[in-house]
């Protein structure tokens, strides 16, 4: 009764406004907290002593008739007044009321001997106070919305106590419970449990010890903050909950669908009614007015992102600026510094037991301090290790399953971000076992970096052949060896292993024995890796069968090899059999992202039945990598897996509805191959072919795509395409996607999937795309252009034979791709449309040192590529002419004749206008293709017409002798074996002109009378007789040797 009757002049007495800091202090003026009753107090005496008081407080009420004003939240006056309220049962209200309800300071007591004296709102115990039992036991604090909640201190009658952080009633956050002993437990608590130590267990597990994972660590973009506007109510995001409607809005938002108005006032049990937004923004307000938010505060990171200790977090942030009614330093505990405190308390011991104990395997000891309730199954030390991690990691199956079965959180993580479950892949899948793959380039390309960049400090420059080489001997390094390629190479090598069985002769000490059991090494034998490993497997499944573990440690390293092989099989096939317990148990695989999500371990690695295990478990297929490792999803390293693994992983990610378009974050990387030669300025050198603004061919010679491609990151097709290590399995990688809707027209780095398989010479690639329906006129980059341009390109030159390469031109013309199709050529402000031939000529022409080398100076390697090129031109010109031909045979022939010697007709008129005017032609008819006919070339070249037909054209003397010697002779309608009758009239005009111009020229000249005349006459006969003796000489050699051209020497391609 002391502490009532020293509260109660306090409460008459004040003067100050309500809301006002209110503590202990307050209430009880002039006493020591020692000095505080803690006896059992009776039902009688405290009815008795309370009425006094009652009495006393109403007096001293009316006598004062003190009015207190404030507003609210909503600007509502607030007029408090002093009163008493009671109830039939015995319990009393005596304190501060407005709006007829109690708000303000008071107390209440209950019938049970329980009283409350501090603030109060809105008839809830809401502020500072302090609340006792009839035991002896009182609680001074915070409180809210009649819980305790805040920081408070708890005090018992067996003189213990409790300093904390409480949430609902319950303790949640950091605090120290002090013994009559002075030893305390100090950590995180959860209501009456300890669950963070401030000590580290030794031997804990840290990402620390495993330096080769730090590359895929993105700390930045992966961290969580909590700040003032990280805290809502209610979490309506659209875009993350699939079921979002608008009622939502209206249930959760709308304080009038959620409760009838004002119903907390006549609400007769008001702890269980919803609370709407707005009133808790009131309540809010009310208790953290005195604690505003600052705009320079910096938001707090979240330490831990376990969804319990997240929350948590929260509320230590929430309180963050009620920390001085605690007399220890809160950031300690947080920090997780012990130093400074008392002696760890008995909670503490049995916590840091119950981790040693469970990694130890005791399961008697384990049992018994779950079973009594000592300590939280999810204890953790200070790094977040926690007992569950403890036995998962040293493989004991029984204490994993007793911890879950007392209720351990099996996702539960460190502070690290990582779950049990993770730290069993890392150590199930070692960074040493990751295959390389071309989707992460970045990582297995290093060395070949290198020397790039050693070879780019070299002064003397390289042409393109070497450059060609070089990017074939990159991608020949940079491909993963096979499985077969190892096995033979192991075939070929002696092994005789270390086995373990030292010889009879020989002792440990190095000293001769005379006993009898031979080792293999009496006898010189030879054991095969196959051998081995069978041994091993047998081995390790007898120490399975048998429980007969080796030591780990350097016990087993001194062992033979087989023991170490069987000890590494074993070690390896139990943590599978804890992976596999934990994911049965509920361990959700996409809990975890650092330093990557679980599923890129066992895709990485090539183990498909670990990818199988994860994604039955729930595990996402649409996380990536970071964006430093150019944002990969799982699908495309899949797809650039080596051997069959590839191709069963791909298979079941697809089957886990992985998108098959997914895109890298590399929009902005180059091409392998166009990489080197940018490196060394070959594929963007000055061409020295000319350009006169040709306008390519006319659009009735062409079918215009109609696909408009996107550029992005690679796909995994794109990827899959780019593989050169084994087409047969990367064919079917491709039949995958392509049978998953993966899209294949669509661009990368200026490149479809189907430039990319040409590139790579991938044959059966290139066959599955265009079966899949991929366009090979898709529009590419313009240095790049089209599928057929690929095949023709120097820097892929080297990735096949030249019938390989014919054998891709007919495949893609098979399927539609057209050689007509206009290809823009761009060159220093030079800008000219022609086709796949121009632009072979163009790239060519780019080769300097192949171009205008004498063929005698050539290295063997560059006469190849010449020889190889020269193939190439003469294998496109023969496609062209043949799908031009095929082109205007579709069209009416008599007319098109027509055109083509109108337009003859129009280059003559100027020169002889003696043949009379040509027939008129329709100008809007479409204009034919003017093109070499030898050649195939448009651009850069002047076309003549043949002066006998006028239906084919040609650049130079050398593409007119080869053109009429190989083919046109018997194509042309002036060779003798075409009849005068099948002529086309206005031909056969033309040439009845010119017979009887020759007639007049020559009466003219014999009707000469003049004798000198007739000499000069004889004399220029006898000239032009000479002149055309040596020209029917010099045609005579050229007909015999065609293959010369009688041009000054511009280079190798003008033999041509």
């Amino acid at each position: 009764m002391e502490a009532v009757q020293a509260a109660a002049p306090v409460l008459r007495g004040k003067k100050h406004k309500p809301g006002d800091g209110f503590s202990a202090n307050n209430l009880f003026p002039g006493e020591e907290e020692s000095e505080i009753e803690t006896e059992q107090i009776s039902a009688v005496d405290y009815g008795y002593g309370e009425e006094e008081e009652r009495e006393d407080y109403v007096e001293e009420s009316n006598e004062q008739q003190d009015i207190l004003v404030e507003d609210d939240l909503n600007n509502n006056r607030l007029e408090y007044k002093s009163g008493v309220q009671e109830w039939p049962d015995g319990s009393f209200y005596r304190g501060e009321f407005s709006f007829d309800l109690k708000l303000g300071y008071g107390e209440f007591a209950w019938d049970n001997g329980e009283r409350y004296i501090g603030q109060f709102y809105k008839d809830h115990r809401h502020g500072k106070g302090v609340y006792f039992w009839p035991n002896g036991s009182r609680f001074t604090g915070s409180f809210y919305l009649n819980r305790k909640e805040g920081y408070g201190t708890m005090k018992f009658m067996d003189g213990k106590q409790f300093q904390g952080l409480y949430k609902a009633d319950e303790r949640f956050g950091p605090g120290i419970e002090t013994y009559p002993d002075n030893r305390q437990d100090v950590g995180l608590w959860h209501r009456n449990h300890i669950i963070k130590l401030c000590t580290e267990v030794p031997e804990h597990f840290t990402l620390f010890d495993f330096p080769e994972l730090n590359i895929y660590f993105d700390v930045v973009s992966k961290e969580q903050y909590i700040s003032e506007e990280s805290i809502s109510i209610w979490d309506l995001n659209e875009e993350k909950d699939p079921f979002f409607y608008r009622f939502k809005h209206l249930i959760l938002n709308d304080d009038n669908y959620t409760l009838p108005a004002n119903m907390y006032i006549y609400s007769v049990d008001a702890d269980n009614l919803p609370l709407t937004q707005s009133f808790l923004k009131e309540f809010d307000f009310q208790y953290f007015k005195k604690r505003k938010h600052h705009s320079s505060e910096k938001p707090w990171c979240i330490t831990n992102i376990t969804p319990i200790l997240v929350k948590m977090q929260k509320n230590i942030y929430k309180y963050r600026h009620c920390q001085s009614d605690i007399d220890w330093d809160i950031n300690a505990i947080i920090k997780g510094n012990r130093y400074g405190f008392g002696a760890k308390g008995p909670k503490e011991l049995i916590a840091e037991e119950l981790i040693e104990k469970s990694a130890e395997g005791d399961y008697k000891r384990v049992h018994e301090i779950l079973k009594d309730n000592l300590a939280h199954p999810d204890i953790a030390d200070m790094s977040g290790y926690t007992a569950l991690s403890a036995a998962a990691l040293n493989y004991q199956e029984d204490i994993i399953n007793l911890l879950l079965d007392c209720g351990a959180d099996v996702n539960k993580c460190n502070d690290e971000g990582l779950s049990t479950l993770s730290m069993c892949v890392i150590h199930y899948f070692p960074a040493e076992g990751f295959q390389p793959n071309i989707a992460e380039r970045n990582i297995f390309l290093k060395e070949l970096e290198d020397v790039l960049e050693e070879m780019s400090k070299s002064s003397l420059p390289l042409s393109r052949s070497e450059i060609s080489q070089l990017s074939e001997a990159s991608s020949i390094a940079s491909s993963p060896v096979s499985v077969e390629e190892l096995s033979l190479s192991v075939e070929k090598t002696e092994f005789v292993p270390d086995v373990g069985i030292k010889s009879s002769e020989e002792t440990d000490n190095g000293e001769k024995s005379s006993g009898t059991i031979c080792g293999v090494y009496n006898y010189k034998m030879k054991i095969s890796p196959e051998t081995m490993h069978q041994g091993a497997v047998v081995l390790s499944q007898h120490m399975l069968e048998t429980h007969s573990y080796p030591d780990t440690g350097d016990s087993v390293h001194q062992e033979g090899t087989l023991i170490r092989m069987a000890a590494s099989l074993t070690e390896q096939k139990r943590r599978m059999s804890i992976i596999k317990l934990l994911v049965r148990r509920g361990a959700d695989p996409n809990i975890s992202n650092i330093p990557m999500h679980v599923l890129f371990f066992a895709v990485k690695s090539a183990d498909a039945e670990g990818v199988r295990i994860l994604l039955e478990a729930g595990a996402r297929t649409d996380i990536r990598l970071p964006t430093k490792l150019a944002g990969v999803a799982p699908l495309h390293i899949a797809a650039a897996l080596p051997g069959v693994e590839g191709i069963l992983i791909t298979e079941l990610l697809l089957h886990a509805a992985a998108d098959p378009d997914v895109r890298a974050e590399d929009e902005n990387d180059i091409f392998r191959l166009d990489k080197i030669a940018t490196k060394y300025d070959i594929g963007e050198s000055v061409s020295s072919m000319k350009m006169n603004n040709e306008t390519g061919p006319p659009k009735g010679y062409y079918r215009e795509c109609t696909i408009i491609p996107e550029e992005g990151g690679r796909t995994p097709l794109h990827i899959a395409c780019e593989r050169e290590d084994n087409f047969m399995n990367t064919g079917k990688v491709i039949h995958l996607l392509l049978d998953h809707n993966a899209n294949p027209n669509v661009l990368w780095s200026g490149h479809s999937p189907l430039s990319l398989a040409v590139a790579g010479g991938n044959e059966q690639a290139v066959a599955e795309l265009l079966a899949g329906g991929a366009e090979p006129n898709l529009p590419l980059s313009q240095s790049i252009a089209s599928a057929l341009c690929a095949v023709v390109n120097p820097a892929y030159e080297q990735s096949g034979t030249i019938a390989a390469k014919m054998a891709q031109i007919d495949s893609l013309l098979a399927a539609g791709a057209d050689m007509l199709l206009p290809i823009t050529l761009i060159d220093e402000g030079r800008t000219a449309v022609g086709t796949v031939v121009d632009y072979a000529y163009f790239k060519y022409y780019q080769d300097k040192r192949v171009l205008h080398t004498p063929l005698h100076s050539l290295s063997p390697i560059e006469r190849d590529t010449y020889a190889f090129r020269r193939k190439m031109l003469d294998f496109l010109s023969d496609r062209l002419r043949e799908c031009v031909s095929e082109k205007e045979k579709q069209w009416d022939e008599e007319e098109f004749r027509k055109i083509k010697i109108a337009s003859a007709g129009v280059r003559r008129k100027s020169i002889n206008t003696s043949l009379g005017p040509l027939p008129e032609i329709d100008s809007s008819k479409s204009l034919f293709f003017k093109y070499c006919y030898q050649c195939g070339r448009s651009v850069g070249v002047t076309l003549s017409p043949c002066q006998h037909c006028f239906e084919i054209f040609t650049c130079s003397k050398s593409c007119k002798v080869k053109a009429w010697n190989e083919r046109h002779k018997r194509e042309c309608l002036q060779t003798e074996s075409t009849s005068s009758s099948e002529e086309v009239p206005p031909v056969r005009e033309v040439r009845q002109r010119k017979a009887s111009i020759k007639t007049k020229v020559s009466v003219q000249y014999l009707k000469t009378k003049d004798t000198k005349a007739k000499k000069q006459a004889a004399a220029r006969h006898k000239k032009e007789e000479m002149e055309k003796w040596k020209h029917d000489r010099r045609r005579r050699t050229l007909v015999q040797a065609s293959s010369r051209a009688d041009l000054p020497y511009t280079g190798n391609y003008s033999f041509i």
